[in-house]
C-alpha cells in the first residue's frame, strides 16, 4: 500500500474536498492538511463537472457520456432473483463481521483540515463519527486484490446526521482518480457515479422509497459483470446500468457529507466480497 500518512493501517483511504454542496474534487494520497495547498485547475474542473452531472441527472434523467441506460432490458422478477442468487454463490473473497480488526480497517482518529473523523470497531460494527469542516467523500478498502466480476455487499446505516449524508460502496477502484460509487441517503435517494481521469459522471440518480429502511440498516449490494452493473437494496433490485470505463479494481465502503459543520455517525457490518475469480490477498 502507498502513502498513508493519516494512519498506519494497511487499508487505503481517501478524503475528497467539496468547496460547497455537491462539488467534489480529488486529492492524491497526501496528508489531509495538504489537500487545499495542492489543488490544481483540473481538480477544480472536476468539482464543477460532478455538480453539473448530478443536477442534470436529477432534473432530466439523462445519462453521462460513458453510460448507456437500457431500461427495456430489465428482466422478470424471477429472473432477477435467480441472477442475484447465482452470483451470490461465487467464491467468497472476503467476509468481515467486524468482531475484530483482522482486515486492518482504519481505527485511528484524524483531525484534518476537511473533517474530524473517528473510527472504531465496537459491538460488531465498524463506526465512523464525522464532523465536516468542508464537504467531503471518504472511502476505504481492505487489503484484497482487485477483481473484475464481483458481487459486493455491506449492511450500512446512518445513525445521526443530515438527510443528505451519503453512505455506500466504492468499487472498480484503480486509484484516486478512477473509481465508481454507489451511495444512498436518508431521503431514500441513490446515485451511481463514476470518477474517471479527473471528471465526474452521474450514471444514474433516483429515489428508492419502497426499498430503503429509515432508522435501520440497509443491505447495499452491487453486482459488476463486465460492463454491466446491477444494484440492490435489501435484496430488492433497484437499477441496471452499463459502463465501459473501468473493468476491474478494488472494493470498499464510502461516506459523504456536503456542508461545513455537518456532523454524522455511520455504522457498517457484514462486508462481503465474492468474485468469479479467486484472487489472493494483496501485500
Amino acid at each position: 500500500m502507498t502513502n498513508s500518512n493519516l494512519i498506519t493501517s494497511l487499508a487505503t483511504f481517501l478524503l475528497i474536498f467539496i468547496p460547497f454542496p455537491f462539488l467534489v474534487g480529488c486529492s492524491d494520497n497526501s496528508p489531509v492538511d495538504q489537500v487545499e495547498n495542492t489543488m490544481s485547475p483540473p481538480t477544480i474542473t472536476a468539482q464543477a463537472s460532478r455538480a453539473i452531472a448530478l443536477a442534470t441527472q436529477s432534473a432530466e434523467k439523462v445519462k453521462a457520456t460513458f453510460s448507456t441506460y437500457y431500461a427495456d432490458a430489465i428482466a422478470t422478477e424471477e429472473a432477477l432473483k435467480n441472477y442475484y442468487e447465482e452470483r451470490n454463490k461465487w467464491p467468497l473473497i472476503l467476509q468481515d463481521t467486524f468482531d475484530d480488526n483482522r482486515n486492518e480497517w482504519p481505527l485511528e482518529d484524524d483531525d484534518g483540515d476537511l473533517a474530524s473523523v473517528s473510527w472504531k470497531i465496537e459491538n460488531g460494527k465498524y463506526e465512523w463519527d464525522t464532523l465536516a469542516k468542508e464537504g467531503f467523500i471518504y472511502w476505504t478498502y481492505p487489503s484484497v486484490d482487485p477483481v473484475t466480476d464481483f458481487i459486493l455487499s455491506v449492511d450500512a446505516q446512518q445513525i445521526e446526521g443530515p438527510q443528505n449524508g451519503q453512505h455506500g460502496l466504492v468499487f472498480r477502484l484503480l486509484d484516486q482518480n478512477n473509481y465508481y460509487l454507489f451511495m444512498i441517503d436518508l431521503d431514500k435517494n441513490y446515485s451511481f457515479e463514476l470518477y474517471n481521469e479527473g471528471e465526474w459522471f452521474t450514471l444514474t440518480y433516483g429515489n428508492i422509497s419502497p426499498s430503503v429502511l429509515q432508522n435501520d440498516e440497509n443491505r447495499i449490494t452491487v453486482i459488476g459483470e463486465g460492463s454491466n452493473f446491477r444494484f440492490y437494496i435489501n435484496d430488492i433490485f433497484i437499477s441496471e446500468e452499463t459502463d465501459l470505463s473501468l473493468l476491474s479494481g478494488r472494493s470498499g465502503i464510502a461516506i459523504g457529507l456536503t456542508s461545513p459543520q455537518d456532523q454524522a455517525k455511520f455504522e457498517f457490518d457484514n462486508f462481503e466480497l465474492r468474485s468469479s475469480e479467486e484472487p489472493g490477498k494483496s501485500e
